[in-house]
């Protein structure tokens, strides 16, 4: 997550309350060169000590074993289903943000924010209008809600995962990610991260070697920009961390990254630098490789819920919000198939624009329909509805998946529109599997946006 990048966040401490230390690994300089590398995502660049101090963060306890989970996203969020507590803390011992929550039918946790650190607000009434979407133990994505002495003044997407462990790889494991658009910058901006790209992560003790290719989002797999390191993993009061790169913590170019259950990892990674002469940080969101070419047949009727991310409907970095954050909204897929009632409107759209020959091509029949959680003028400030209440104005035509990359679909189309007119977006998707349900990443490239970037679980039936 970024909550204003994490201002309660002391960058001078470490976890233990002293002075910064690096971190002590040894690099796996012996490891092979490996081709591919480290996936991850919305960060802030934290200065943290992760050597062996002995203090870690203080949790909430509940009555029932499991009941407790935390993930990271360059700060801890825990997120206690026994008591129903939530809570974001950052590289000192005071909470970010606490609040209580609700979960809808459509599987959608509510947050009612009820103290802020910043100021050491108590809110009467809690402040709404943050979410999130769970894959509990694995990752969680949704809109958090950032305040001043009270006022709302920024909502941002967060991407998470668990980090309760570092990675252990006896050989080296793909994945596929895709990076995360940068709200500060203009769509014409060359610091945007345009990209997805394959990941080989082999690691030795707390040794994590990597090597990233990165390729321009819907365009083939060809002509990649390559980086290769070596990172490290250790505990540390946030959980076991990801470190990039080895014993350097200089800002902007210092990261960290959690990976979950060894298949979906978000964090900070090197990538092309916008002058072509230094690597910068980038944020991605990746997924293990599925040991086979996925199925997409199925997928059409896969119930997903997540985040859908369009920034350019954003106010602006650092300008405030009149409710929430508009540009990060709730959403579910696969609940109707394209040619159902609900998606009667949006078809409408499709034929007309296929007519006039706006749209090259319609969507095809394996495309994955949905849309958002609307708000309402009556209620702004309300999360995401029960299911059944999202829109049908999206769909997501996958296109063929890589060859050699399983789950990789580097020319993938998102649709949207209206009853009138529909238009397509290029862009990447990535589909696999974590504990027997389907997770997929979709990030578009446009000229007239800094992205759309969707993270969709499979929900419980």
């Amino acid at each position: 997550m970024k909550i204003k990048e994490s201002r309660f966040i002391h960058r001078e401490q470490s976890l233990c309350g002293g002075v910064v230390s690096p971190v002590a690994a040894s690099p796996a300089k012996g490891l092979p060169p490996i081709g591919g590398v480290v996936c991850a995502m919305t960060l802030g660049a934290l200065v943290l000590g992760l050597g062996g101090c002995g203090d870690t963060a203080k949790l909430p306890t509940s009555a029932s074993s499991g009941q407790v989970q935390t993930y990271f996203d360059g700060n801890q969020i825990t997120i206690d289903h026994h008591g129903k507590q939530f809570s974001v803390a950052g590289a000192t011992d005071n909470p970010g943000i606490e609040g209580t929550f609700t979960t809808t039918a459509s599987g959608i946790t509510n947050i009612s924010e009820t103290f802020s650190a910043i100021g050491d607000v108590t809110f009467n009434p809690p402040l709404t209008g943050a979410w999130l979407v769970e894959m509990t133990g694995v990752g969680a994505a949704g809109n958090l809600l950032s305040t001043n002495d009270g006022t709302i003044e920024f909502g941002q997407h967060t991407v998470m995962a668990a980090n309760t462990e570092c990675p252990s790889f006896s050989k080296a494991t793909r994945f596929n990610f895709v990076t995360v658009p940068v709200q500060q910058l203009n769509p014409s901006d060359a610091r945007d991260p345009h990209y997805y790209g394959t990941t080989d992560i082999n690691t030795q003790s707390s040794s994590v070697y990597f090597n990233t290719s990165y390729y321009t989002l819907g365009q083939p797999l060809t002509n990649p920009t390559t980086y290769q390191g070596d990172a490290a993993c250790a505990k540390s009061g946030l959980g076991s961390l990801i470190s990039y790169p080895v014993n350097q913590f200089v800002g902007g170019t210092a990261g960290y990254s959690a990976l979950a259950k060894s298949q979906f990892l978000v964090g900070d990674i090197p990538a092309p630098a916008w002058n072509n002469s230094l690597y910068v940080v980038q944020k991605v969101v990746g997924l293990a490789m599925p040991s086979s070419a996925v199925s997409t047949t199925g997928l059409a009727s896969t119930h997903f819920i997540g985040l859908l991310y369009e920034p350019s409907v954003s106010p602006g970095y650092g300008q405030p919000y009149a409710a929430y954050d508009p540009s990060v909204l709730g959403g579910a897929f696969g609940d109707e198939a394209g040619s159902s009632t609900a998606c009667s409107s949006f078809q409408a759209g499709i034929t007309a624009s296929v007519a006039n020959k706006t749209l090259s091509q319609a969507p095809s029949a394996q495309a994955v329909y949905g849309g958002d959680f609307p708000k309402t003028s009556a209620n702004p400030t309300a999360a995401p509805g029960d299911a059944g209440t999202e829109t049908c104005d999206m769909a997501i035509d996958l296109g063929t998946q890589d060859a050699t990359n399983n789950g990789l679909f580097p020319g993938a189309q998102l649709y949207t529109g209206t009853s009138t007119a529909v238009t397509s977006t290029s862009g990447t998707a990535i589909v696999s599997q974590i504990d027997g349900r389907s997770v997929l990443l979709f990030r578009t490239y446009s000229t007239s946006s800094t992205g759309r970037l969707l993270v969709l679980f499979q929900a419980l039936q």
